[in-house]
């Protein structure tokens, strides 16, 4: 269930249920986008301080119940699936899922590789960062294709 539509084409794109999709300006604003995979938006935060990904389920709800089920195990996949990368190919001592929306109410869910010496540790990341790093056009693309490939290893 691959899309074919570059990762920039979203806005204005069809979504499960047949309206049309549209980014949340803070997300879009915030992020790099890297793939679609299925109904779902992979996104990398810009600030590299710490690994966060983002996965923004293409479909209009604010809560991970109003997924349809279909949606919801899709949802889940991507988000294991980019968990186990993180974990296991990029040496990460812990994964944080979170899907808060507290600030952004469109659903999304925070996939966040952590390690001992990173700039917010144990603490959560939200509203810790404090110094911005930033990726080149080459960590990015690189990036891309490592969490692309981990997505779709099991097409």
């Amino acid at each position: 269930m691959r899309d074919s539509r570059p990762p920039n084409s979203s806005a204005g794109a069809p979504v499960a249920g047949g309206s049309t999709f549209s980014l949340d300006s803070r997300l879009a604003a915030d992020t790099w986008p890297l793939f679609e995979y299925g109904h779902c938006l992979v996104l990398l935060n810009r600030n590299a301080a710490v690994r966060w990904l983002i996965v923004v389920p293409r479909y209009h709800c604010e809560e991970l119940y109003q997924l349809p089920p279909m949606l919801r195990r899709e949802l889940d996949g991507v988000v294991d699936r980019l968990s186990a990368a993180l974990r296991e190919g990029q040496q990460f001592h812990k994964v944080n899922v979170a899907a808060l929306g507290n600030v952004v109410s469109q659903l999304h869910v925070h996939v966040i590789g952590r390690r001992r010496d990173d700039p917010c540790w144990p603490a959560p990341v939200w509203g810790r960062l404090q110094d911005e790093e930033t990726y080149s056009e080459q960590e990015v693309e690189h990036l891309r294709e490592v969490y692309r490939s981990r997505v779709s290893c099991s097409d």
